[in-house]
């Protein structure tokens, strides 16, 4: 399937299906390329500010256009589950593997 991506309704432990995703990778990489976005109170890459504080130079993101397989394991407690190619699926998974730094359970399962 291509096109829309259905995400569960949330409220607890994430119910995506894997029918209702795309078999493209979901992450989303930077390109190089610098865009300027307004209204923006904060927004992840900023590398340089203007005199208006509103204004922000960011790095445009696009979606991965590897072929990709629903993910179970590698989703945040507060996430929704993935569809990863094999190059972005062992970050997520290390990182959800990981202790919380202030319970010590799994990320995946924390809730902090």
């Amino acid at each position: 399937m291509t096109g829309k991506v259905f995400l569960c309704k949330g409220g607890g432990l994430c119910t995506c299906k894997s029918s209702h995703r795309p078999d493209r990778c979901e992450e989303r990489v930077r390109t190089g390329k610098m865009i300027q976005e307004k209204g923006l109170e904060y927004y992840l890459g900023h590398e340089k500010y203007s005199k208006d504080p509103k204004e922000r130079w960011v790095y445009e993101l696009v979606r991965c256009k590897n072929k990709g397989r629903f993910r179970l394991n590698c989703n945040g407690f507060f996430e929704h589950r993935m569809v990863l190619c094999n190059k972005h699926y062992p970050k997520h998974k290390e990182w959800n593997d990981r202790a919380c730094g202030i319970c010590g359970s799994p990320h995946r399962s924390c809730c902090c």
